[in-house]
Order: structure tokens, then C-alpha cells, then sequence
């Protein structure tokens, strides 16, 4: 079909006010529907940066419209060849963050302070905290590229760092040893004996052992406010969820423990939470709980998983708890 304007071809078309408001401007490029697949395909070009979020509703419209479609595919390309390409980056880097907010709402809360800089055609993006290999596992790189290639028809690669987090917590330790330097020059003591400097050692290494003995605490009931899961993901952070499990893994060490992870989702995200355990102790106090279809309830923080590369949850209490009504 030949080049109309938005607001000619769809005239005669329901339309919410925003899309008529956002989109009248932009040129239909094309218009494909199979009758088969009951699929429907459009295709518009502009020439400036729109707010991306009316394409939902633009989408919702057509089905309102042609109640007979499975589904629609909105493609938006813009035209703004004028523009270097970091210039372009800038003016969808908005409309990038709400694409990421829409996929993932576990990784928004990390990406809307973002940073990014173009080097050899590859996009560096520079996070404030740490979740540059949670981004990767859940492909955030792979959609912000085909959001590029679909704007533009450019082609980049997508790059995250965790520059910004590695220099904060170097930063952080070096004021915590500056602090405890201080303190040790304040409080100097006399020259322990080789008995008790030996004593002392025992008793810091048996404490080491008991803490490392502590296994998850199972509780009748715990009355902290609940988090979001999706809200819930800055490493550090001390939270409360309910949830519904839905996978659970169980592997065994060397030395016989077990090391249990758990999937756990309250229907807005998902996170996994991970302990050790003798197996006796599992059968006999955690199998009764941790059951694919339970909802509980638990408390931890949330930590950087070195082994699984990804935020998880390393949990305190737990307890059982009733579905949602």
C-alpha cells in the first residue's frame, strides 16, 4: 500500500485519545492481516521520538475493533537519519527503560539509573548496583538490541557493566578498614601470651563453626510486612515475601550435605532462595514444607550468587502460610 498518514487510514476506526493523540502524525507503512492465522501486522514510520506506551494501546484497540484476531504486531520505525548515533540512543533511551520495565520488573528497579556510552558500535550500560549477569540470564541485552534494529535498523551489541557497583564497594571497604584501623590504634592493648592469643583463636574459629551450623529457622508464623518480589531486588536488602513455590532443587555435596535452592513466585516476579542442610534434617523438619504448590513465607536478604551468577534470596525464617483469597 502507499504512504497515508495514521490519522487518514484509520479515520473511520475507535481509537483511544492518546493513540490519536501520539500516533496521527506517523506514516502507515504497511498493513498485512492473514485470515488463516488471524494475525494482523502494521507498520508506521516517524519522523520524532514517541512515547512508546501508546503502543500497548494501540494494539488493545485493534483487537477491540477486529474482536476475530489472535494477535498484533505494532512495528514502529523511526526516521531520523540526521541524528548521530549516540543522539539516537538518547532520545529512545526513555522509551528503552519502559521496554525493560514491561519485560523484566525485577531488573527495572537496577536499570532506571542506568548510565550508557557508545564505543565501536557496541552499547556499554553502566550499572549503579550489582545485576550485570542477572540482566544477561534473563536476555535484557538480546531485547534492548531488537528494540535498536527495530527503531533504526541499526545493529549493536549490548553490553552491561557493573562499573559503577564494583567501585562503590571498594570505596565501602576501604572507609570500613580505614574505620577499623582507627579504632585499633584508639584501643591498643598489651602483647597477648601465645596461650591466650592461642585461646582466643579457638574461640573466634568455634564461633566461625556455630554461625556456619545455624541452619534455616522454621517458624509457626512471621509478621513482617511483605515485599513485592519485582520491587525487591538491590543486593543488601533485608526483605520479607509470600509466595508459591514452583521448583525445587536438591543437590548433594561431597561431604553429604545438601544444598537446596528453591523457586518461589508471588505472581508479580520470581526470585530463588538457597540453604544448607544435613539430609536428615531435611526429611525430617524442611521436606514437609518445601513442596511445589506451598505457599510460604520468607525472610532473608538478598545476595549476589556467585555460583548461579544472579540475585537470589539467602533466607532466616520460613513458614507456612494460606493461598492468597
Amino acid at each position: 500500500m502507499e504512504d497515508k498518514k495514521f490519522s487518514n487510514v484509520f479515520s473511520k476506526i475507535k481509537l483511544s485519545a492518546n493513540v490519536k493523540t501520539v500516533l496521527r502524525n506517523t506514516t502507515v507503512l504497511g498493513i498485512k492481516i492473514n485470515q488463516s492465522t488471524k494475525f494482523a501486522e502494521i507498520s508506521l514510520q516517524s519522523d520524532k521520538i514517541l512515547n512508546e506506551s501508546c503502543l500497548t494501546d494501540f494494539k488493545q484497540d485493534i483487537f477491540d475493533n477486529f474482536n476475530f484476531l489472535k494477535d498484533v504486531k505494532i512495528n514502529l520505525y523511526y526516521n531520523l537519519e540526521d541524528l548521530t548515533l549516540e543522539e539516537k540512543i538518547e532520545k529512545i533511551w526513555a522509551n528503552i527503560t519502559l521496554t525493560v520495565k514491561e519485560k523484566s520488573p525485577i531488573c527495572f528497579p537496577i536499570f532506571k539509573d542506568a548510565i550508557f556510552n557508545i564505543q565501536d558500535n557496541i552499547l556499554n550500560i553502566d550499572l549503579n548496583k550489582k545485576g550485570a549477569f542477572i540482566f544477561k540470564a534473563k536476555k535484557i541485552d538480546d531485547i534492548i538490541q531488537n528494540v535498536i534494529k527495530d527503531r533504526f535498523n541499526i545493529n549493536m551489541f549490548v553490553k552491561f557493566n557493573d562499573k559503577n557497583a564494583i567501585s562503590q564497594d571498594k570505596e565501602e571497604k576501604q572507609d570500613e578498614l580505614n574505620k577499623l584501623i582507627a579504632k585499633a590504634l584508639e584501643n591498643t592493648e598489651p602483647v597477648k601470651t601465645y596461650e591466650q592469643e592461642s585461646q582466643n583463636n579457638n574461640q573466634e574459629i568455634n564461633k566461625f563453626r556455630r554461625v556456619k551450623r545455624l541452619s534455616l529457622k522454621i517458624k509457626e508464623n512471621i509478621e513482617d510486612d511483605i515485599s513485592i518480589i519485582k520491587d525487591s531486588v538491590n543486593d543488601g536488602e533485608l526483605i520479607t515475601i509470600k509466595g508459591k513455590i514452583f521448583g525445587i532443587d536438591i543437590t548433594e555435596t561431597k561431604k553429604g550435605k545438601y544444598i537446596v535452592k528453591v523457586d518461589i513466585t508471588d505472581m508479580t516476579d520470581s526470585v530463588s532462595f538457597k540453604f544448607f542442610t544435613e539430609p536428615e534434617d531435611f526429611k525430617e523438619d524442611y521436606q514437609s514444607i518445601i513442596k511445589k504448590g506451598n505457599f510460604v513465607i520468607v525472610k532473608g536478604e538478598i545476595r549476589y550468587d556467585e555460583y548461579m551468577k544472579e540475585l537470589i534470596l539467602a533466607p532466616m525464617e520460613i513458614c507456612l502460610t494460606n493461598p492468597p483469597e
